[in-house]
């Protein structure tokens, strides 16, 4: 009986010590928080006890789900981060609020942001993930700190050096191509010429492909089961942030849990077998190393001895999984929503158009071409800006600090909301819910009144690594775009993006593909899911004047595809006719080649008898070569019954960048050229000069050479004829 009373004693001291420590936890401590904050003049909403701000949480979510945007206003925090919202409201820019019993601290002034994320970022860590989040990306870059972050940072730094992600621009177009070539196919097979396609799902999986080629050395359909892995751990990523964490629960064999160890398994699986063909190709030709790309390096890094930066093949995979869902993610998600933008601005759209075609022609682009695209860098910038990747930054106390005039305490949890910092009026000006790509004109650091204000890549030494990567892919992906397809807003799309956990989502993006026609008319088809944008794309086909675009569908993206002409045969120098005769006699049109004057474009078209002074052009005399009207001033350089004669008005005619290229073999002799105010001795030497220029496509300094060497009176009409 001594032996019972002892043993009962016992377990009511322990059950008394738990429920005094579970009342202090769920209870006290709460209110002791609470208390102190309301002191420094920080309120938030009323504790609950075990949910806390839970399920007013949930209930203000519930509503805000049926909340459908205004596709121009762009201030989507009411639909993604409604409680924010409405919370900063009520309580202003920092207020406190609780998931269960764990206080978080929601700041919004730009430079406490700064502090916690750059000056003072040792004083703040990450954030404990959830088990569904380990199981997603396990210890990874993004959920490391300390000495072990900084070791995984050294090693794979090098895979994102510029000079080798510019080596990446050929891999990212090739992909590219594949995708428009899979969209102009199903469209030509379809009956009607039209195809629904879920755009969202072919960035997705476009850019899937993209990692996979360049970071991992395989391709998408052989990661495909991590990327379907990878999208369902995400749902559940999503469900555990308005959960209770309940510690321990992680190992309690629920369904839900059985689902996460299967899924984790799955991909570690996948990882492995990618891992080991790497190491067997690895084996077989022993000079070419571990290879020079991400999985590459963190491969070599594991054979080393002794070594500090030495990575174990647990961390290898866990890196794997972070750059593979990060990789494609953040640059889906980018274009996803540029395109939403551009389609609701058809006239950025057609100024990148204007700039794309300038730097690029009909070629692929490469990382010179790109680097030219000021434009189109802008866009994507504020892209980023109004529908940034992570609607939320989160970052946890390591110790007692105090940020502004406000004493944290260790452990508390920082909530910066980044869809609400961007849409800062008194940062970003008035226009902050506007779409402005001229606020980035001068660079991130003067866009905003604040230095740091630019938060989608995040700051401090733990920006994201991959960022210049995401930039570069989505440059390549929207310049191809540009040269081949139009788009706008279908009038059935409905705004309404979503959190998805790790990036900010349409629901649903479809996209209608139809074959070219004269004059295109593009319709929207039906679309199941109508909650996200939906685009129609038109390919560039041939119009009389630069008019916007029929109605397109965007999910961000309906687009309506319709595919552009083969190029024409290569053109050569003609001899002994000059392209010109007297007005009088007006003959058939006769081709022609035009140097434009205030760019390195050249056009090929068919020219008309000389036109006045003040005339222009028609653009009906012009070739369809290309894929937009302009009016800009070009000078005309031709020999006219052997003497130099020169001709500079206005014209509108559809021109390229030298898109088709003048092989070695093109006839572009200078012996025909005699006679005129100018020596044939000295225009030899000019002309020979031109030639090589166009042989070598290298035409950024031609036109200063020729204003160097003619005068104006002297500029020439090149003839040209088909092959």
């Amino acid at each position: 009986m001594g032996y019972l009373a002892i043993v009962l004693g016992t377990v009511s001291v322990v059950l008394i010590s738990c429920f005094w420590k579970a009342f202090m936890h769920l209870t006290w401590r709460p209110y002791v928080i609470t208390q102190a904050y309301r002191k420094q003049g920080v309120r938030g909403p009323a504790y609950r006890f075990w949910s806390g701000s839970l399920e007013e949480i949930r209930s203000i979510r519930r509503a805000a789900a049926e909340l459908i945007l205004d596709t121009h206003s762009h201030d989507i925090t009411t639909r993604v981060l409604p409680h924010f919202a409405k919370w900063i409201a009520e309580y202003g820019e920092t207020f406190l609020f609780w998931i269960g019993p764990q206080p978080l601290l929601c700041i919004s002034e730009q430079e406490m942001i700064k502090q916690v994320l750059a000056s003072k970022h040792g004083s703040y860590a990450r954030t404990d993930p959830s088990p569904a989040a380990m199981a997603l990306v396990g210890k990874g870059l993004t959920n490391i700190d300390g000495s072990e972050w900084a070791r995984h940072r050294r090693v794979v730094n090098p895979a994102f050096a510029m000079d080798k992600l510019k080596l990446f621009t050929r891999t990212m177009a090739e992909c590219t191509r594949s995708m428009l070539e899979a969209w102009q196919d199903d469209a030509d097979a379809a009956a009607d010429h039209a195809k629904e396609v879920e755009v969202a799902r072919e960035f997705q999986e476009l850019t899937a492909n993209v990692i996979s080629h360049t970071a991992f050395g395989s391709s998408y359909s052989e990661g495909k089961e991590v990327f379907v892995a990878q999208k369902e751990l995400q749902i559940l990523v999503i469900e555990s942030f308005l959960n209770v964490n309940i510690p321990g629960f992680r190992y309690v064999p629920t369904r839900r849990n059985l689902r996460i160890w299967n899924l984790e398994r799955r991909i570690r699986n996948k990882f492995m077998g990618i891992i080991r063909d790497r190491l067997g190709r690895n084996d077989d030709d022993d000079h070419l190393g571990c290879g020079n790309d991400l999985l590459g390096l963190m491969l070599e890094a594991a054979t080393r001895k002794q070594d500090e930066q030495k990575m174990c093949m647990d961390e290898i995979i866990d890196e794997c999984k972070t750059f593979f869902i990060a990789g494609h993610e953040t640059t889906s998600h980018l274009l996803i929503w540029a395109m939403f933008l551009l389609s609701t601005n058809l006239q950025w759209q057609e100024k990148l158009r204007e700039e794309v075609l300038r730097e690029c022609g009909m070629e692929i682009p490469n990382a010179d071409t790109l680097a030219n695209l000021k434009l189109v860098t802008m866009v994507l910038l504020e892209a980023l800006r109004i529908y940034s990747p992570v609607a939320l930054l989160r970052r946890k106390a390591a110790k007692d600090v105090t940020l502004g005039n406000i004493n944290i305490k260790k452990n508390t949890l920082l909530m910066m909301p980044i869809a609400v910092t961007h849409r800062n009026k008194e940062v970003w000006g008035d226009d902050a819910n506007e779409f402005n790509p001229l606020r980035f004109e001068n660079g991130i650091l003067k866009a905003a009144a604040h230095p740091s204000a630019f938060l989608s890549f995040s700051i401090g030494p733990r920006a994201c690594i991959g960022q210049n990567f995401a930039m570069l892919e989505a440059k390549t992906v929207i310049a191809m775009i540009l040269q081949r397809f139009s788009f706008s807003l279908s009038h059935k799309y409905k705004h309404a993006p979503i959190d998805s956990a790790t990036m900010l989502q349409p629901q649903s993006q479809r996209v209608e593909r139809r074959r070219a026609a004269r004059v295109p008319a593009v319709e929207v088809a039906s679309v199941q899911r109508r909650p996200f944008p939906t685009v129609v794309a038109t390919a560039l086909r041939e119009r009389r004047r630069p008019s916007p675009p029929p109605p397109l569908s965007f999910s961000p993206l309906l687009l309506l595809l319709l595919p552009i002409p083969p190029p024409p045969p290569l053109c050569s120098v003609a001899r002994g006719q000059p392209p010109y005769p007297p007005p009088s006699a007006r003959p058939s049109l006769s081709p022609f080649l035009a140097i434009g004057h205030r760019s390195t474009f050249l056009t090929i078209g068919r020219a008309l008898p000389l036109p006045s002074e003040d005339e222009e052009l028609p653009a009906r005399a012009a070739l369809r070569l290309s894929v937009f009207l302009v009016d800009k001033r070009w000078v005309a350089l031709c020999p006219a019954h052997g003497a130099l004669v020169g001709h500079e008005s206005r014209v509108s005619v559809l021109h390229a960048r030298v898109a088709y290229e003048l092989d070695n073999d093109a006839d572009l002799g200078h012996s025909h050229w005699h006679g005129g105010p100018t020596s044939r001795t000295k225009f030899s030497t000019w002309w020979h000069t031109l030639s090589s220029f166009l042989k070598a496509k290298s035409l950024l300094h031609l036109l200063p050479f020729l204003r160097r060497k003619l005068p104006p009176r002297h500029w020439h009409l090149i003839a040209v004829k088909a092959r």
